[in-house]
């Protein structure tokens, strides 16, 4: 989310209104160029490895994604049973 709202805040070209609806999201503080950042991920072999950027972006197809996606569906599949238990 910090890279994302500095590529917005680059974007907005000094547009005022812009600029006060991202910092209520985001604190202008926290803004981080992409080029300013390496995001490592540990794989299941012990085997540390530099993500992907995309589009200026740390890739979403890395390991940590890729289990919080199959835990996600996990829940959901526990939601529907609770649901069972309403009706």
């Amino acid at each position: 989310m910090a890279i994302k709202a500095n590529q917005i805040f680059e974007l907005s070209q000094g547009n005022e209104n812009i600029k006060k609806q991202l910092s209520k999201i985001i604190p202008e503080t926290s803004y981080v160029k992409s080029s300013d950042l390496n995001i490592y991920e540990i794989k299941d072999n012990g085997i540390a490895s530099k993500l992907e950027f995309v589009r200026g972006l740390p890739s979403d197809n890395n390991f940590l994604n890729n289990l919080l996606a199959e835990t996600n569906n996990v829940f959901n599949d526990l939601l529907d049973i609770e649901e069972q238990c309403q009706t």
